[in-house]
C-alpha cells in the first residue's frame, strides 16, 4: 500500500439523489481540510449514480470515482467480510460504517477512512448549496420576481419507500402546512403538487383548496420545479431538503424532522429561517 492510498478518504455514494448530495457534501468537507477524497460506487453499481447527472457537481464527482469499487462487495452488503478485506488491501485500512442519519459531529482531525453513512448536516451542505444552484441554473430572485403573477405554492409529497414507515407524513399534515402558506400569501396563491406517486395524491390528498398534481419529471426537473416556488411545503425527505435549501421560497417543514425525536436533534440540519408545522 503506497502513501497516497493510506492518506486518502473514500466516501460511499448510497441511496438516491438527496442522500448522494449529502455524501458529496461530506466529501467536500474532507477535501477542504486538504485530504485527497474519492468515491466508493459499490452501493450504486448499476447504472449511473444520480449525483453524476447533476451539472457542475456531477463532473466533479465523476472525476473522484474509484471505478474498481464497482466490482467489489460493499462492507455493508451481503458479503461484508470480503468487502472489508478488499478495502484494507486497497487502502486506507480504516472502515467506518455509520447508519445514523447525521453521523458524528464535524471534526477537523479525522483520520483517513472508507466512509459508509449519510452525513445529513447543514454544516456540510452549506458549501454545496451554491454549486447546486449553479448546476440547476437557478436565477437570483431579482431576475425571477414577477409581481403581476400570483404566488405559487408547491407541495412535495414523498411516497414510494416512505409509504407506511415513520418518515411518511399523513395527508392531513400537508393540508395544515399549506394553510400556513395561504395565511402568508393570501387566497390568490396557486397550489401545485410534486410527487413520486401522482395517483395516490389524486385519490388521497385533500388539501381543501384548488390544486393540480404535476406530472412526475426527472429528479432534476422536479427539484428545479420545487426550488422555483414562492412557498414550499416539504416532506421528510433529503430530496425535499435540497430543493428547499437552494430555493428562495418560504419553506414550511415538518416538526419534528426526525420521527419520534425532538426537533433539537435537527439543529445542524434545519435552517432557522424555515417555518415549522407540527406533525
Amino acid at each position: 500500500m503506497d502513501e497516497l492510498t493510506r492518506s486518502r478518504h473514500v466516501v460511499a455514494l448510497r441511496g438516491g439523489l438527496g442522500n448522494q448530495l449529502f455524501q458529496f457534501s461530506y466529501a467536500l468537507h474532507l477535501a477542504r481540510q486538504g485530504w485527497r477524497v474519492d468515491f466508493d460506487l459499490s452501493c450504486v453499481r448499476h447504472g449511473v449514480p444520480a449525483l453524476f447527472e447533476v451539472p457542475v457537481i456531477g463532473e466533479l464527482a465523476h472525476k473522484m470515482a474509484l471505478k474498481a469499487t464497482r466490482v467489489i462487495p460493499s462492507p455493508s452488503g451481503r458479503l461484508p467480510l470480503m468487502g472489508r478485506l478488499s478495502r484494507k488491501v486497497m487502502g486506507p485500512s480504516r472502515i467506518v460504517l455509520n447508519e445514523s442519519v447525521q453521523g458524528p459531529e464535524p471534526s477537523s482531525s479525522v483520520m483517513p477512512a472508507w466512509w459508509f453513512g449519510y452525513w445529513q448536516r447543514l454544516s456540510y451542505a452549506e458549501a454545496v448549496i451554491p454549486l447546486l444552484r449553479t448546476g440547476l441554473a437557478l436565477a437570483p430572485p431579482s431576475e425571477t420576481s414577477d409581481l403581476a403573477r400570483p404566488a405559487i405554492a408547491r407541495v412535495h409529497v414523498r411516497r414510494g419507500d416512505y409509504a407506511g414507515n415513520p418518515w411518511e407524513l399523513p395527508a392531513e399534515w400537508y393540508r395544515r402546512a399549506l394553510d400556513m402558506a395561504y395565511v402568508l400569501g393570501g387566497d390568490s396563491v396557486v397550489t401545485e403538487v410534486v410527487t413520486n406517486d401522482p395517483e395516490w395524491c389524486r385519490r388521497n390528498l385533500d388539501l381543501r383548496r384548488a390544486h393540480r398534481v404535476l406530472p412526475t419529471g426527472t429528479a432534476l426537473e422536479d427539484m428545479r420545479s420545487l426550488a422555483a416556488a414562492d412557498f414550499l411545503v416539504i416532506s421528510r425527505s433529503t430530496f425535499s431538503w435540497w430543493a428547499a435549501a437552494i430555493s428562495d421560497a418560504t419553506v414550511i417543514a415538518p416538526d419534528p424532522w426526525f420521527p419520534e425525536m425532538p426537533q433539537r436533534n435537527a439543529q445542524d440540519l434545519i435552517p432557522a429561517t424555515w417555518l415549522s408545522c407540527a406533525s
